[in-house]
């Protein structure tokens, strides 16, 4: 892909893939099947991690949005109980953030221990 996009080349990386893969689907015979073995077993991983991923990354974003409105909701220590003590350009000072800790990332990686037993379980 990258090799496709550089000056030198200046073709369609999309389209430099999408032509590889039918070259090779064309030529398959010429990989062994204990290769071929090898490759499925190993995009399998790459599909597993890369899905893995994903999902902590939503899971992160899901989980933060709803602390981050909570917090925004709160009055900073020592402020009044009215709310938010202007600053002297006539807005509101900003509101305390919930900064993930160690304990979260703690919780995070229990979470995904016990969610990828259940799956292969």
């Amino acid at each position: 892909f990258w090799l496709a996009e550089t000056e030198a080349v200046s073709v369609s990386g999309v389209l430099a893939i999408m032509s590889l893969g039918i070259y090779m689907n064309y030529h398959r015979t010429a990989i062994s099947p204990e290769v071929e073995r090898l490759l499925h077993g190993i995009w399998n991983i790459m599909e597993y991690l890369a899905n893995t991923l994903i999902f902590l990354l939503v899971g992160a974003v899901v989980v933060l949005i709803p602390y981050q409105n909570a917090l925004q909701n709160t009055s900073v220590p020592g402020s009044s109980a009215a709310g938010p003590s202007p600053s002297p350009h006539g807005s509101p000072q900003p509101q305390a953030h919930w900064v993930p800790g160690w304990t979260d990332l703690g919780y995070l990686g229990i979470f995904y221990v016990c969610t990828t037993a259940i799956r292969f379980a």
